[in-house]
């Protein structure tokens, strides 16, 4: 699971049209301009802020990649508290992140993740790791993409609902984890081929 430092900001232009919006479900399948540049506004951010994976199992999203249930991986504007449920948070910059299709679609979809609501989106209690208001680290440990630890509220909870423990999801950190460190070797050779230092 992403532990996000960051999270979207809307342009001032953009929270007057937010502000004109009713606060209801179906606000979100607005087909104009206007929520047109909200939603896409959301994406790319997020996708620039979650380095292009999903904020719960964090497989890489990737639009040309299908998953078992050929559902697109190129990530879904997820909001953490339900708008089916939660209908006053639906345009709340703390509720969202980008999801596979498979966390938001299939495993999570509208689970009420807010065990104590208050009309302070930052004051809710969640049952899940919230991936931006929680330290992700005190509720999972993971050792190069494997879970060796989950505490025993949010962690389990957590794990639970996004099946992270399963032998595909960790199979994927394994790999992304690989990856990265593979990277990063590659960055420091590209930056410094030679091998030279500067003294």
């Amino acid at each position: 699971m992403l532990n996000l430092t960051s999270f979207i900001s809307y342009t001032q232009e953009m929270q007057r049209y937010i502000d004109t919006v009713p606060k209801v479900k179906e606000s979100w399948d607005i087909r104009c301009a206007d929520m047109g540049r909200v939603k896409k506004h959301i994406k790319v951010k997020l996708l620039d802020i979650q380095d292009g994976k999903c904020a719960y199992c964090m497989s890489k999203l990737n639009p040309t990649v299908k998953n078992d249930g050929d559902l697109q991986l190129d990530g879904d504007r997820e909001h953490i508290a339900p708008k089916s449920i939660h209908p006053n948070f639906i345009f709340e910059p703390l509720n969202f992140v980008l999801a596979c299709s498979t966390c938001n679609r299939i495993l999570k979809n509208d689970t009420d993740t807010i065990q104590l609501v208050h009309t302070n989106y930052e004051d809710c209690e969640f049952k899940i790791i919230h991936p931006i208001l929680d330290n992700v680290d005190e509720h999972i440990g993971f050792s190069k993409g494997v879970i060796i630890s989950l505490s025993l509220d949010k962690g389990k909870w957590t794990d639970n609902l996004f099946k992270l423990s399963n032998e595909y999801y960790t199979r994927q950190r394994v790999e992304a984890y690989q990856l990265s460190l593979m990277s990063d070797m590659i960055d420091e050779i590209c930056n410094n081929p030679f091998g030279v230092t500067n003294i």
